[in-house]
């Protein structure tokens, strides 16, 4: 069983995705905090929608946003 954006460390997984906004690649990682995959996947999914919708309202309006607010964004929106 594989899923392109997770990544088992120790024995938890972790959430890794790469995007690219106003022409900088951003780096996002959390930890999933489980160790069931399953579990993971879904959270996973789910992380991937909003960072879409997250991508594509921030995104959208040119460069007014570098990378390290748009990560900023992200984790205050998944918390």
């Amino acid at each position: 069983m594989k899923h392109p954006n997770l990544a088992r460390r120790g024995h938890l997984f972790w959430w890794r995705r790469k995007i690219t906004l106003s022409g900088v690649i951003i780096p996002i990682e959390l930890p999933l905090r489980t160790a069931n995959f399953h579990q993971a996947r879904v959270i996973a999914e789910c992380l991937g929608g909003a960072l879409e919708r997250l991508r594509v309202a921030y995104g959208q309006r040119g460069s007014m946003i570098d990378a390290t607010t748009f990560k900023r964004i992200f984790q205050d929106a998944m918390r």
